[in-house]
């Protein structure tokens, strides 16, 4: 952290001091974890406001998410409290679907000797779990050899949770919304 953002979180501007991270993290070569950390913000910010979006269709008691440092890395999980009596009111296929939100764990980090190999211009792995219905992700690796290739990597490691989320998440509203316009008949 940068003697801005420190004085950033000093003054209680947590937000600030993210924004001016994501913002310092888009114009210049990022390490791994800078960019993961970065990437997992964005797509933290994403899931809010998608999953509390949701406050005006459902009941539900609290929802959390959470960012930590993982594996030299980032992991960005979730927590979605439901009402039972309400979730009991939807359909086998929403209640799953709403249970996936209870469960969001999505990581990025290097792989053993990442530093070492790419000090030595071999290819070194990153590994991935991007956002599923299932209950585990899908998980995936991929090859980078520089920091250019780190960038490339973890946007489209992002475009695909953003892409796989918003999908999911607009068969989930509609789910909601038949059941809820059947319910009223």
């Amino acid at each position: 952290m940068d003697k801005i953002q420190k004085t950033l979180v000093k003054l209680g501007r947590r937000d600030l001091a993210q924004e001016y991270f994501e913002k310092v993290a888009e114009h210049e070569d990022l390490s791994l974890q800078d960019a993961a950390k970065a990437t997992m913000f964005k797509l933290k910010k994403l899931f809010d406001k998608e999953i509390t979006s949701l406050k005006k269709d459902i009941k539900y008691r609290g929802y959390n998410s959470r960012i930590r440092p993982y594996n030299d890395g980032y992991e960005l999980g979730s927590e979605l409290k439901m009402d039972i009596k309400e979730l009991s009111s939807f359909s086998d296929k929403t209640m799953r679907k709403l249970y996936v939100l209870d469960r969001i764990n999505l990581h990025i980090h290097p792989e053993a000797f990442f530093q070492d190999d790419i000090d030595e211009k071999k290819p070194a792995g990153i590994s991935l779990e991007v956002f599923s219905e299932k209950s585990i992700g899908g998980y995936k690796k991929v090859r980078v050899k520089n920091k250019k290739d780190i960038k490339k990597a973890v946007s489209d490691y992002y475009k695909e949770n953003v892409n796989s989320f918003n999908k999911f998440m607009k068969e989930l509203k509609k789910l909601i919304k038949d059941e809820k316009s059947k319910a009223k008949v």
